[in-house]
């Protein structure tokens, strides 16, 4: 990964041209500004020594006139490049952070919490493009524009400009001063709004949950506590920002003063002209706006920078799951899983080992099930089979090739995976289920519904298949949400479909009817089920039996409830709840 600046730079250099062209205009127009008081300096003192008249007095005012046209449209023009391209960049920012953002492995995402992303690509993405625009354009102005106007303050009397930036070299050290305490406590209150951003995210979405349990009163406690930080933080960066201005000004003001004392003594001595004085005063005034601008520049760029600096953190994140540099993507792909010696350990319990020496033959078209205790590492084994993780050491292949070989485009249409939860876009029926496959058919997509039994409920509403589902689905039921979830994995016409799980919602009935019809659909496929329902593994041709995160026991149903083993005790002690809930 490239350094933080290098990254930086690449963005802008895609549009070289804007920002020359900008930078162009800019130094046209603060170059044209500074006539302007020469101008004035000529005509008062023609005023003065009684040589002017209506005619020269008129040139002046032309002359003035044309030089403010030039400004106008030059300053135009600055504005348009400059601030078009730092809006570019962050279209170009937004664009790559949420494809790099969606690249990321599972895990990730349970470090970071959503909320803390949203501010990401809002707070601190705005931060960073305004400190391309404002703040590129008020730096390089304000040192430009202040050179310039101290060689013009320079032709005018050398002496009395030595004088009055006299106060500049304080204002210099104040900027470096107030510019790194800007920074630190910028990034304190950019650290309190992603918490408080997180804790409405988290808050409305739980919105149901707390009612439920009359928590409204704890979870207003809650936004109360990430509020009041968020404006403690603020406040204490508005405290340093409130001070620094006014010491600006106090500066500015001090030179002022210098340049009414010695400027008059040097206009009453005849030193300087009136008309100098006049013009003095107004590159004096022009001077201050820079200097002034600085200290506005320096905490815009500051706040620029502390976001940027969270950004490239994002950035930096190196994808877990990839396609590799060339990757294999198989032309007549047959469909053999195979797992040699998998070990696999979650990355923030490196040491702790949730699958141990898992060897394991899936020849195309087995219907396979997977059943064990909670925690026995069931949900993590599907994931590695469909490469969401890559096992810690040993290896799966797909008709013996490495599937970090394969092209992650083609593993990821080759196998399926329907996780525990289930999760709905805002949007339609039809375009949930059409997410992997958008160019689906409608007769593609009723019949997936009808296989996943949920085709009459969805004729059951008023808009049938373009009925809304609402914010992750909450409008339909959990069953309904999961069998809408299945059909959207079955349109994908997986080889490997591997369901985690995905009747927990549904009742026994439906269960049964839609594993049949599963097993009709995908006979020559392959089917890797999870359930906690182990009646419906007696569907499947294989049975593997996991615990502490190795295989204790394989075979049929039949095989292993004659057997007497982890899987008998198992299904005795869910039949033994089921006659016991019956009864109650």
């Amino acid at each position: 990964m490239m350094s933080s600046y290098r990254l930086f730079v690449q963005y802008l250099r895609r549009y070289w041209w804007l920002i020359v062209l900008g930078l162009i205009s800019l130094i046209f127009v603060d170059t044209v500004q500074l006539f302007i008081p020469r101008v004035i300096k000529y005509a008062i003192d023609s005023l003065t020594t009684g040589e002017a008249t209506p005619s020269l007095l008129l040139k002046y005012a032309f002359t003035v006139l044309i030089l403010a046209i030039g400004i106008l449209v030059f300053r135009f023009g600055w504005r348009y490049f400059i601030f078009g391209t730092a809006r570019r960049v962050e279209r170009d920012l937004r664009r790559d952070l949420f494809a790099h953002l969606e690249s990321l492995h599972l895990h990730f995402y349970k470090d970071y919490r959503v909320g803390t992303l949203m501010a990401h690509l809002t707070n601190d993405l705005d931060a960073v493009v305004r400190a391309i625009g404002i703040g590129l354009v008020t730096a390089v102005d304000a040192v430009l524009w202040s050179s310039f106007t101290i060689i013009f303050m320079l032709l005018i009397n050398v002496q009395l400009t030595l004088y009055v930036i006299i106060p500049l070299p304080l204002l210099a050290y104040l900027t470096f001063y107030f510019s790194r305490q800007i920074f630190m406590r910028f990034e304190r209150v950019q650290s309190s709004f992603a918490n408080l951003t997180s804790t409405v995210q988290e808050q409305l979405t739980g919105i149901h949950l707390i009612k439920a349990y009359n928590e409204t009163a704890t979870a207003l406690t809650k936004f109360k506590r990430s509020s009041l930080s968020y404006v403690s933080r603020n406040l204490s960066f508005i405290k340093l920002y409130a001070l620094f201005f006014p010491l600006v000004f106090f500066i500015a003001n001090i030179s002022l003063a210098l340049l009414l004392w010695l400027g008059g003594k040097s206009t009453i001595l005849g030193t300087i002209t009136i008309g100098d004085f006049v013009a003095f005063q107004t590159y004096l005034g022009m001077l201050m706006w820079p200097i002034m601008g600085l200290g506005y520049t320096f905490t815009v760029l500051q706040r620029g920078r502390a976001s940027w600096q969270r950004l490239y953190k994002l950035f930096a994140t190196k994808p877990a799951i990839e396609s590799p540099p060339h990757p294999v993507r198989p032309k007549h792909p047959i469909g053999n899983l195979a797992l040699h010696h998998v070990y696999f350990a979650y990355p923030d319990q490196p040491t702790h080992y949730v699958l141990k020496d898992i060897n394991l033959e899936i020849p195309k078209g087995t219907f396979l099930g997977i059943a064990g205790e909670i925690g026995s590492g069931k949900s993590t084994l599907t994931l590695l089979l469909a490469r969401m993780y890559d096992p810690t050491d040993g290896q799966i292949t797909l008709d013996g090739i490495d599937l970090r070989e394969l092209d992650l485009q083609f593993l990821r249409h080759f196998i399926v995976h329907v996780p525990q939860q289930t999760f709905l876009f805002s949007t339609t029926i039809k375009d949930n289920i059409a997410f992997g496959n958008p160019t689906a058919s409608d007769e593609s997509i009723t019949h997936v519904c009808k296989l996943a039994q949920i085709y009459d409920e969805i004729m059951g509403f008023k808009d049938g298949l373009n009925t809304v589902v609402g914010e992750k689905g909450v409008t339909l039921s959990g069953g309904q949400r999961q069998r809408i979830a299945l059909a959207r994995a079955l349109l994908m016409e997986p080889e490997i479909l591997v369901l985690d799980d995905p009747f927990s919602s549904v009742d026994s009935e439906h269960e049964v009817k839609i594993i049949n019809s599963l097993c009709d659909h995908l006979r020559g496929r392959t089917l890797i089920l999870i359930s906690h329902r182990l009646n419906s593994m007696r569907f499947m041709d294989k049975i593997i039996v996991l615990k502490d995160g190795t295989i204790v026991e394989t075979g049929s149903f039949n095989e292993l409830l004659l057997r007497e083993g982890v899987f008998f005790d198992l299904y005795r002690k869910q039949q033994f709840k089921e006659r016991i809930w019956r009864k109650v």
